[in-house]
């Protein structure tokens, strides 16, 4: 029985992964091929139905899983012979990928209305038809006429918005449609084909496995390719119940001969109190800022550091794979020439004898130096050892820091390549993905708001003369080149993140040339108001304000 929950609690779901012992070969041969071939039915799904064309397949993928029960499975997943509930459930989990890939071309659609010159009134129409799949797929297949004629139908309920309704006898649809239609697509086709290159992931509905408690150790039993047959796998963990285990759990095949699964595990939490900007002077809770940093991960108001040395620890981590990759350049290079050799040499025989040594030769170099277990080991080390690097840092942040409201900059863009090539590459690894989950989550089960500001110039603005200037920050050392102020770059970027929380003329999504013409207004009343000129700033910041 499911415990009741309070008005101010709810349920988050946490994933646990349960280790298991190694397979034998038999067993790990037989979850090799099930998870190979689940992986190519989804595969399928994504290849045919990723398309603008299956927009409306999307939002409804039951109405496919019906009409392959009825009518029959296409050849191509027939053959790879799986029962009923593995290929539904590779259906089910390749729809969930095409929705949210469907689901970043329409928020990306909806930035661009932002920077559009179509009207308010325009915007509504563009927005309304996004949240209407059956529209929006007549829409894109081309059918303008219909597209009208339905949005004219839907007018007519009582439920449509009616300043929308009023506005669409004067506006010129046909121009707003060919602008979403246009922009839509373009914005799809600019998306990767979501195809899943690594096999080694198998998804599980609850009647898909079952938990097994043996002598020593416990078991998790999966459906195998063989009807009412299934695959024993040992786990390490003895203290697991068959009530650890209920919804869908994920089985991911390890490069040692391993299994990981991971489980969704509900744990009740306390809400957050919701506080607005107004509220925050009344209720007066505790508002704590971060600056993301590379160096040291999380840079707190309070004036400490979370995370320290991390900035090494994955220079050296990307050094180590450059210096791989390298390496492999340099036999790829050797393989091509070796390669355009055998094609400018003739198939007489004259030739048979040398065309058989660079032949054996290029198969020595894939053998000895292009394998890919190496690397996809290393590669998956460093991507473990930067989880657990960010975990422990959020963890010990939410268990150190009192507070109510965590405020975080938004850091959605992409590095650019005006930094040098080795900085270019460290940001790009810097996961930031990575991190924002983590913070989600560690402020969800310690019920914590959180806040996300426009990060734009937070770290190079001056508290002291509100002066913004590119030169004023070098690494980790901030020096304002206007008065003089010095101290920690960090620390005061968290303290200008923590004050734009409360600043209501920069919104989150506000340009960021006007946030520099509105702190550079700032910077110039500042010194008006204490007599100075905007030209002549003081040589110290001890005659200013620092707050």
């Amino acid at each position: 029985m499911r415990k009741q929950l309070s008005d101010g609690e709810e349920i988050a779901s946490v994933t646990r992964k349960e280790m298991s012992l190694p397979l034998t070969a038999k067993k790990l041969s037989a979850v090799s091929q099930i998870i190979s071939k689940s992986v190519e039915a989804q595969n399928f799904f994504l290849r045919y139905f990723s398309g603008v064309r299956s927009v409306l397949l999307a939002s409804n993928p039951r109405s496919l899983r019906d009409q392959y029960v009825k009518e029959g499975l296409p050849v191509a997943i027939a053959k790879l012979g799986l029962q009923d509930r593995q290929w539904k459930m590779s259906l089910e989990k390749a729809f969930e990928t095409i929705s949210s890939s469907r689901a970043i071309t329409e928020n990306v659609v909806r930035e661009a209305l932002k920077r559009s010159k179509l009207s308010p009134e325009e915007c509504h129409l563009v927005r309304y038809i996004l949240k209407r799949p059956e529209v929006l797929q007549l829409l894109l297949d081309g059918a303008l006429k219909h597209v009208q004629e339905l949005i004219l139908t839907q007018s007519k309920h009582v439920r449509f918005n009616p300043l929308l309704r009023e506005s669409l006898g004067v506006m010129n649809q046909k121009r707003v449609l060919l602008w979403l239609r246009r922009r839509y697509r373009e914005t799809h086709a600019q998306h990767r084909k979501p195809i899943i290159l690594k096999k080694r992931t198998y998804h599980l509905d609850p009647n898909m496995y079952s938990w097994v408690k043996g002598n020593e150790t416990s078991y998790i039993a999966i459906t195998s390719l063989e009807p009412r047959k299934r695959i024993l796998i040992p786990l390490t963990n003895k203290n697991l119940t068959e009530k650890d285990f209920s919804g869908n759990i994920k089985v991911v095949l390890r490069h040692d001969g391993k299994v990981e699964v991971h489980r969704a595990m509900n744990t009740v939490v306390r809400k957050p109190v919701i506080y607005s900007n107004t509220r925050i002077s009344e209720d007066k809770p505790k508002v704590t800022a971060i600056d993301k940093g590379f160096t040291d991960l999380l840079h707190c108001t309070s004036g400490q550091k979370y995370g320290v040395g991390y900035g090494v620890k994955l220079a050296g981590w990307s050094d180590s794979i450059q210096k791989k990759n390298a390496g492999r350049a340099r036999m790829h290079s050797l393989k091509k020439e070796l390669e355009k050799k055998i094609i400018g040499l003739s198939d007489g025989p004259e030739h048979a004898q040398e065309v058989k040594k660079l032949r054996k030769k290029i198969s020595q170099i894939q053998k000895d130096n292009l394998g890919s277990i190496k690397v996809s080991k290393q590669r998956e080390f460093i991507k473990k050892e930067v989880q657990k690097e960010i975990g422990t840092a959020v963890n010990s942040f939410f268990k150190a820091e009192p507070l109510d409201v965590l405020v975080v900059e938004r850091l959605d863009f992409e590095s650019g390549s005006f930094y040098g090539k080795r900085t270019n590459r460290l940001l790009k690894t810097w996961h930031k993905g990575l991190l924002q989950d983590a913070l989600v989550k560690g402020a969800q089960m310690n019920s914590v708001q959180l806040e996300e500001i426009n990060a734009a110039y937070t770290s190079q603005l001056c508290r002291a003369c509100d002066a913004v200037d590119a030169k004023n920050r070098k690494g980790d050392q901030f020096a304002c080149v206007h008065c003089g102020h010095k101290g920690d770059a960090n620390f005061g970027a968290s303290l200008n993140i923590r004050d734009r929380f409360y600043d209501s003329e920069i919104g989150l999504y506000t340009p960021y040339m006007q946030v520099k013409k509105i702190l550079m207004t700032r910077h110039r009343l500042r010194l008006s108001s204490q007599g100075l000129n905007a030209t002549r700033c003081p040589s110290s910041a001890n005659d200013l304000r620092v707050y």
